[in-house]
């Protein structure tokens, strides 16, 4: 999903539980970092910040944005639903659903690390469901993924470029991309629009967010539409959370009433065409948040847990985030020896693309091509400022062994986490 941190430099304030514990010199230490970051923060106000602020890790949490971006796959199951759902507009209704789902993990207020150009995450849920996303952009930040299960029959393709403008003491998240899915047994295609979504108190205060507007939801094969309204949080919390809408046929009657809140829940109802829900029929549950670990630091899911470990045989892509060292030393409480591998890894891209220049090469995305489909840039989900990336479909045919494996006695598993990172270019390490 296009979700807020996939962009944003949010600022987490709080002081952490165990701050007492510190000594004085550490203190001291961080409240500089803070009110230097304040300062830095001020050249900002108005800008597009995902890229222009290098944070500190101790605003991060142990994830890349690749892996917040494969969250949306704890809940594929929905798709799995929709793909053998027989009424149309109940389909919609599970996707809908699915879309709607990994807002429940979007309330995280600790920044993930942004990929390196070439930077890629894979995902197998042991069945039939295989994930793989891959950094293709640096400047501007754009990732694109695919999914499918070819079990149930269905296909997930996203582009993800937000964009952010920084506030002052809040920022603003837009989710432009693209978002797709394909159900084989019915040959129908839907295409996503996202709602806005909006981090306060990213610098003085605590840091909540909110995610408001429409959500739209078309079937480009049928005609069929949902729209969504995710209703911004009022005064004094007044519904926060709230979400509503309408699936309605080609001619625009209206069939199905969801509603719920999209941290929590999805249910649906059939109604008339002016939206009542009819008399004789029950609230349908389409999806319902799984609840979150007691006492975890940074708030993940049992799932985003699942995500930064490797539990399948043999080893991901050395280009992998569950590689990076800087994500791995946070993961273990490292804080400084993760500042000092996330301040070489960036200093690397940089070299990178300055070689890159002077040698006149360009930067070839290994899992992901261009896409002509006219859909791309179909109705209000035009893209005129994003490449259309679409998935070439080479990584299970042919994986060159320098892709996978850096040393051939490993057996995978703990030990690829933070060894062995190689998204480069020019390997000269």
């Amino acid at each position: 999903m296009l979700g807020w941190a996939e962009a944003v430099a949010e600022v987490e304030v709080e002081e952490y539980e165990g701050e007492e514990e510190a000594n004085e010199t550490e203190r001291d230490a961080d409240v500089e970092e803070r009110l230097g970051l304040l300062q830095l923060a001020k050249r900002y106000v108005g800008s597009d910040v995902q890229s222009l602020m290098s944070i500190p890790v101790w605003l991060m949490e142990p994830f890349t944005n690749l892996q917040k971006m494969a969250e949306i796959m704890e809940y594929s199951h929905l798709l799995d639903k929709a793909a053998t759902c027989e009424d149309e507009f109940e389909r919609m209704a599970w996707v809908a659903a699915f879309f709607v789902s990994p807002y429940a993990a979007n309330e995280r207020t600790y920044k993930p690390f942004n990929p390196i150009l070439g930077e890629t995450f894979e995902y197998y849920d042991g069945n039939a469901l295989f994930y793989l996303a891959e950094q293709v952009s640096h400047h501007p930040p754009v990732a694109a993924a695919h999914a499918e299960n070819k079990g149930s029959g269905w296909v997930y393709d996203i582009v993800s470029a937000p964009q952010s403008k920084f506030l002052g003491n809040s920022v603003e998240v837009y989710p432009h991309g693209r978002s797709r899915v394909r159900l084989e047994r019915t040959g129908e295609l839907f295409w996503l629009r996202p709602p806005n979504s909006k981090a306060h108190n990213v610098l003085v205060g605590r840091t909540w967010v909110d995610s408001y507007g429409e959500m739209v939801l078309k079937n480009v094969t049928t005609g069929s539409e949902c729209i969504m309204t995710f209703s911004p949080c009022g005064w004094f919390g007044a519904g926060r959370y709230d979400l509503k809408g309408y699936i309605s046929d080609k001619e625009g009657r209206k069939r199905l009433l969801l509603t719920g809140r999209w941290n929590q829940d999805t249910y649906c109802v059939a109604c008339n065409e002016e939206g009542e829900p009819l008399p004789e029929e029950e609230y349908k549950p389409l999806w319902i948040a799984k609840p979150l670990p007691a006492g975890d630091v940074y708030g993940f899911t049992e799932f985003a847990h699942e995500l930064n470990a490797w539990a399948q045989e043999g080893e991901p892509l050395l280009s992998d985030s569950r590689r990076r060292p800087d994500r791995e030393f946070l993961a273990r409480g490292l804080s400084a020896e993760a500042q000092s591998e996330k301040v070489r890894i960036e200093e690397k891209q940089r070299a990178e693309r300055k070689e890159r220049e002077g040698r006149g090469d360009k930067w070839t995305p290994r899992w992901f091509g261009w896409d002509s489909d006219p859909l791309v840039f179909d109705g209000e989900c035009a893209l005129e400022l994003v490449d259309p990336w679409m998935w070439n479909g080479s990584f299970r045919k042919k994986v060159s062994p320098e892709h996978r494996r850096d040393d051939a006695a490993s057996e995978g598993g703990d030990e690829v986490l933070g060894a062995s990172f190689c998204p480069w270019q020019y390997n000269d390490e």
